[in-house]
């Protein structure tokens, strides 16, 4: 199951990356765009939901809090 999860945060992403590829090589926001865009926004966010836990560690660690600082 959490190997699924992972997939579908990597997965909307992708989506997300491809749709945006799709605009700026057609230079037309069309109905395939929204579609991958949307889709993408409904993975990251299954994604965010249930491994929202893993999610606020990684955010709370040393590393990352003084790593954002530079």
């Amino acid at each position: 199951m959490k190997k699924y999860i992972y997939l579908a945060g990597v997965g909307g992403i992708i989506l997300i990356i491809a749709s945006l590829i799709n605009y700026s090589i057609n230079n037309v926001w069309n109905i395939f765009s929204t579609i991958l865009i949307v889709l993408g926004v409904i993975l990251c966010g299954v994604y965010v939901v249930i491994d929202f836990n893993k999610i606020r560690i990684f955010f709370s660690k040393r590393s990352t809090v003084y790593g954002s600082n530079a």
